[in-house]
C-alpha cells in the first residue's frame, strides 16, 4: 500500500513561480550541434515536479535534442545539469514535445542535434518576518478551534522545527480535533496514523471509519485513501465493491494515483479490462506520478500488457526513483544491465 502524505497549504505558495525557456548557442560537443529553432508555441511547459518545488530547487539545465526531419525529437540527453535530476529530468521530457524548425531551414538532410537551456526559477519566497507572523496567526487560529489551523499546527509539533519543539501527543491532539471539527485532510492523515500503528496503537477498523467520512465528503484524495485502506484490509473489513467504487469516483475526478491504482488492478484482474487499466496507468505517468512512473516501469520490465522493453522501463524506473519514490530506487538496483 502507498500511503499519501498531506502537506500544510503554505507548503505550496511556491506554486506561483515560473519557469523561462531559453535557447542556447550553438558549442562543439561529441556530436555536431547545429542551430534549430523550436517553434515556442509548440512547446508545452515542463512541470514543475512538486518534490522539487517543496525542497525549494532551482536551476539552469542545458538538453541535447536530435531533430528528426519533420521537426520531432527523435533522441535527447541532458548536456549539463541543473543540479538537481528531477528538474533535469522533467525539462527534458518537457521539451521533448517540441516542435522544432527541419534540419533542411539549415542545409542539413539527416537528423540534427540542437541545444537548448531551461530555466527553473523560484521567485523570493518570504521574509523570516512574514514567516514568523504567519507562523504566529496559524497558533493562535489553532488555539481558538480553527480545524485548518490544527490541521497544520499538528503537522509542525509531529515533526518539530525551529519554532515548535516535537510534541507528538499534542500533534495527535490537534490532529483529532481538526479531524472532528470535518476537516477533510486531518480525517485522511488520522485514518493514515491508525493503520499505520507507529505513534498510536494500530486501529483498521477505527481507520476505515475515519477514511469513510472524510471520502463521504467527495474529496478525490481521501476517496483514494479508503481504496487503499480496503485494499490492504483484514479479510473481514474488505469490501471489493466500495473500494473500486471509490477509486472510479476518484479517477473520475483526475486523482493521478487512483488511475494507476485502479489501472493495475484492471490488468491482473482476471476478468479485469487489461486495456482501459494500461491506459489509466500511462495517463498517470504521463502526469509525473512517482508509483504510475514504477507501474508502468514494471508493465515494461516485465513483459505485461506492454512489449517488454528493458530501456523504456529503465528511464521510467529513473525518473520515478528521482522523485523519491523508494520502490524504484529499489527496482534500478535489481535491473539487469
Amino acid at each position: 500500500m502507498r500511503l499519501s502524505t498531506f502537506l500544510p497549504a503554505a507548503a505550496l505558495a511556491c506554486l506561483l513561480s515560473l519557469p523561462t525557456l531559453v535557447e542556447a548557442s550553438a558549442e562543439k560537443n561529441r556530436l555536431p550541434i547545429e542551430k534549430l529553432t523550436a517553434k515556442l508555441q509548440s512547446c508545452p511547459k515542463p512541470e514543475w515536479p512538486a518534490e522539487s518545488l517543496r525542497n525549494g530547487e532551482e536551476g539552469q539545465v542545458v538538453l541535447a535534442y536530435l531533430i528528426g526531419m519533420d521537426g520531432r525529437v527523435i533522441e535527447s540527453r541532458v548536456e549539463k545539469s541543473s543540479g538537481h535530476p528531477l528538474l533535469d529530468l522533467a525539462a527534458q521530457d518537457g521539451l521533448a514535445k517540441c516542435l522544432f524548425m527541419s534540419p533542411e531551414t539549415i542545409g542539413r538532410f539527416e537528423p540534427t542535434w540542437t541545444k537548448m537551456s531551461y530555466f527553473w526559477t523560484l521567485e523570493d519566497g518570504e521574509t523570516p518576518a512574514q514567516a514568523k507572523a504567519r507562523f504566529e496567526e496559524t497558533k493562535a487560529l489553532a488555539a481558538a478551534g480553527n480545524a485548518d489551523a490544527m490541521y497544520q499546527m499538528s503537522w509542525r509539533y509531529f515533526a518539530g522545527d525551529s519554532e515548535v519543539e516535537k510534541n507528538v501527543p499534542e500533534s495527535l491532539r490537534l490532529l483529532r480535533g481538526s479531524a472532528e471539527s470535518g476537516y477533510v485532510h486531518a480525517q485522511v492523515a488520522l485514518s493514515m496514523v491508525l493503520a499505520a500503528g507507529r505513534v498510536v496503537d494500530q486501529d483498521v477498523a477505527q481507520s476505515i471509519d475515519w477514511a469513510k467520512k472524510a471520502a463521504a465528503q467527495g474529496n478525490a484524495s481521501a476517496q483514494l485513501n479508503l481504496a487503499r485502506l480496503l485494499l490492504d484490509a483484514p479479510d473481514r473489513s474488505q469490501d471489493d465493491e466500495l473500494m473500486f467504487d471509490m477509486l472510479e469516483k476518484a479517477v473520475a475526478q483526475g486523482e493521478p494515483e487512483a488511475k494507476t491504482m485502479l489501472g493495475m488492478l484492471l490488468i491482473h484482474a482476471r476478468e479485469g479490462d487489461k486495456q482501459r487499466g494500461l491506459k489509466l496507468v500511462v495517463d498517470a505517468a504521463e502526469a509525473q506520478n512517482r508509483a504510475a512512473q514504477y507501474d508502468l516501469a514494471y508493465l515494461y520490465e516485465k513483459g505485461e500488457v506492454l512489449p517488454q522493453d528493458m530501456g523504456k522501463a529503465r528511464a521510467l524506473y529513473q525518473r520515478s526513483a528521482a522523485g523519491g519514490y523508494q520502490p524504484a530506487k529499489d527496482a534500478l538496483l535489481k535491473l539487469p544491465r
